[in-house]
């Protein structure tokens, strides 16, 4: 067989080199032809609702958007899960679809869905961010050494760092990791609170009056825009001990025992 194929070869050269010009040809004009993409038009099945909620923490974007979001968001059909972010002044929703979800459809849906959760005033317009086999985005990450007051750290990272990064061209979410938070553990005491008339409701109102946040807007501070909001923590143990529970229009001292883990 060989010998037949070298044989033929050597009596046809001119044909042979006539063979490999056209195959050679006939690959130019393909790849010419051919419609070579780096990032191709997939649909891919995930979208993010972004809703701006300037001057609130991470616990009451969460409380306030977050919770309410993704309870609607789940109910499309055709969602698989949904993945729910909050940070300091912004909530992220992002939701996987099914492979056979057509993502125009399902982006009319999601409106619609956002359209039913009741937002805070302070809360600005959704996005609705749709997915693409796009470049990985640049990640800037830093560090800051805390020493021994971790805590007086964590409040600077939270109050200076965080909304100063976040009001950046170009940012898209700024999170902050390795952060150790304190649990307050209380320890009620029934006969005490049965002998004043307080009920477990009267304590929990007490330690959330005392421990909220109000977003208020933005400031405009040398080109920049700085979210504000009124707050009042519960920073200490001594802040705990200090609430006031209220019985039958008579403020008392709460009663209860205070452990920190």
């Amino acid at each position: 067989m060989m010998k037949s194929i070298i044989r033929f070869s050597m009596k046809n050269a001119v044909a042979l080199v006539l063979i490999m010009l056209l195959i050679i040809g006939g690959g130019i004009y393909s790849l010419k032809e051919i419609n070579i993409e780096k990032y191709p038009n997939v649909d891919i099945p995930y979208m993010t609702v972004v809703v701006p909620y300037p001057g609130a923490s991470p616990e009451q974007s969460i409380k306030d958007i977050g919770e309410p979001l993704e309870r609607e968001l789940m109910n499309i059909e055709g969602v698989k899960n949904v993945y729910t972010d909050g940070v300091a002044n912004v909530v992220y929703a992002t939701m996987e679809f099914d492979m056979s979800v057509n993502m125009k459809d399902a982006e009319q849906l999601v409106r619609s869905a956002i359209d039913k959760v009741k937002l805070p005033d302070t809360a600005k317009s959704p996005d609705i961010i749709k997915q693409g086999p796009e470049p990985d985005p640049t990640i800037f990450s830093m560090g800051i050494y805390a020493g021994e007051n971790n805590a007086e750290v964590q409040r600077f990272v939270q109050d200076k760092v965080v909304p100063r990064l976040e009001v950046i061209d170009g940012v898209s979410k700024v999170d902050v990791g390795g952060v150790a938070e304190n649990i307050v553990t209380i320890r009620l005491l029934p006969e005490e609170l049965k002998k004043r008339g307080i009920t477990l409701d009267d304590v929990k109102n007490a330690i959330n009056a005392n421990n909220l946040t109000i977003p208020t807007g933005d400031v405009s501070l040398a080109k920049e825009e700085l979210p504000v909001r009124v707050s009042k923590e519960l920073k200490s143990l001594d802040d705990v001990r200090n609430i006031r529970l209220f019985a039958k229009g008579a403020a008392v001292p709460g009663s209860s025992r205070h452990s920190k883990n």
